[in-house]
């Protein structure tokens, strides 16, 4: 977590008088009209989050004072975060609360240790950092010190001779959301206001993080997706990887491990798509009727599991709950269908079985059940 924690109470407060309305507004529209659209409701946005932001602003000011140190806004300071942890970052903003507490904004950077590099890290520089685009607000009293950081052109060697012995030094930047290295544009990114916060008019603050979802097909490890979303959100499109398709088992397992947010399948495109069709059935509560006299018994289905159910018959096991759905042939009888992955009552996750919905026909509440979780957490998509 890139945040900042208070540490032993030390000298700190803004110094002079507040800048004025006009000029703080012209700086930093994008926090007045944050708080314009709270009207006071709620004190943060994305509260306990990396992106925090404050929304009852007060004021804001051009210097502080930490300690014995003079701060200026876009000075570089070390900041305490979770036990021994320091992080740099640079001063964006200094605000004060309607409750009196003095607030900085900081961008953060990252060493090499924080970032995908972290098994390489002894190998790079210990001074070197990397350039991003997070930012959040923190108590003035998370500074510790002022520090130099400068940027460099890219280089090959991992430790540059060109660097005051003093100084940290940056010369890529870092993308958080996608956990990739990337060169510096000539005019590095603007930090403020956040693009994916910033309501457009007429939003409300809920909406104002509203994501796109996106569907790979023959998605492989996600490169092309991964490098879609990056584009996307460069132009202030917050660009989703929602779910991935790919019959290759290795690609999907590449792809869970380096994006796990992502719904990832590991089957052909064309049960993936038949699937979304007889999805839309049984959203529709289609399918469960046309099969529901299909086969007797209440939440029960013909299976023959490795062990015995106690005080159950041999050839009767009851259905705990439903766990996934494809189509296709998952047990390799020769017959394609909808099947569900059924989770028995007394059995653990390891002896699920995949059943054919022919067999859970008389399960009708187990399968609504599953069928409106899973719309409403859109496990699939729908046509």
């Amino acid at each position: 977590t890139r945040t900042g924690k208070k540490g032993k109470p030390s000298l700190c407060c803004f110094i002079g008088n507040p800048l004025p309305e006009d000029v703080a507004r012209q700086r930093w529209q994008w926090r007045y009209d944050l708080k314009h659209k709270n009207n006071g409701r709620r004190s943060k946005l994305n509260e306990d989050e990396e992106d925090e932001i404050i929304l009852n602003v007060d004021c804001h000011y051009a210097q502080a004072k930490v300690g014995s140190w003079i701060l200026n806004i876009g000075d570089c300071v070390c900041v305490k975060g979770e036990e021994t942890k320091e992080h740099i970052g640079r001063i964006l903003e200094f605000f004060k609360t309607m409750e009196g507490e003095d607030y900085f904004r900081v961008q953060w950077f990252f060493r090499a240790e924080d970032t995908v590099l972290k098994d390489a890290a002894s190998s790079h520089d210990e001074r070197r950092l990397f350039y991003s685009t997070l930012t959040n607000d923190n108590l003035l009293g998370c500074i510790i010190s002022k520090v130099e950081v400068v940027k460099l052109p890219p280089s090959l060697q991992l430790k540059p001779k060109l660097v005051h012995p003093a100084a940290y030094y940056y010369d890529m930047e870092y993308c958080v959301d996608y956990s990739t290295h990337q060169l510096l544009l000539n005019a590095e990114h603007s930090v403020s206001p956040p693009l994916n916060v910033l309501p457009r008019y007429g939003e409300s603050l809920e909406s104002s993080k509203q994501e796109l979802w996106l569907l790979d097909l023959y998605s492989g490890c996600g490169g092309m997706s991964t490098g879609l979303c990056i584009g996307a959100k460069v132009s202030g499109i917050n660009l989703v990887t929602k779910w991935a398709v790919d019959q290759n088992s290795s690609a999907c397992n590449s792809l869970r491990m380096n994006h796990p947010e992502t719904q990832v399948r590991n089957e052909s495109a064309e049960d993936f798509l038949e699937l979304i069709k007889q999805w839309k059935k049984l959203s529709e509560q289609q399918y469960i009727t046309d099969v529901e006299n299909e086969s007797e018994g209440l939440q029960k289905a013909e299976h023959h599991p490795t062990k015995s159910e106690p005080n159950k018959p041999t050839d009767e096991y009851e259905v705990l709950r439903l766990v996934d759905i494809c189509y296709g042939d998952p047990c390799n009888n020769g017959s394609r269908s909808l099947h569900f992955q059924v989770r028995w009552k007394g059995y653990s996750p390891s002896e699920d079985t995949w059943e054919p919905i022919k067999n859970l026909s008389n399960c009708r509440e187990k399968i609504k059940d599953f069928v409106r979780k899973g719309v409403e957490t859109k496990l699939l998509p729908l046509p």
